[in-house]
């Protein structure tokens, strides 16, 4: 997705691009790993602060998560 929405950022057409919130919301359902690559790889959205910060809540709350899921499998 980011690199779709990299091309119709680049092309001087009037296509729609990406929203935002979709390329966060699939990064919130377990894409974060691939936004994080391919936004340092396609150098894509890799200078807005404002999506940088709330990929990296989103990554954080999933750390959190997956590390309370096998605290909790351990210890139960």
């Amino acid at each position: 997705m980011f690199a779709i929405d990299k091309r119709r950022a680049q092309a001087f057409r009037s296509r729609e691009r990406i929203a935002e919130s979709t390329l966060l919301g699939w990064a919130l359902v377990g894409g974060s790993p691939a936004a994080w690559l391919a936004m340092n790889k396609l150098r894509h959205k890799s200078a807005k602060d404002s999506f940088k910060q709330s990929l990296l809540l989103i990554s954080g709350l999933q750390i959190g998560a997956l590390i309370g899921l096998l605290y909790w499998q351990i210890s139960g």
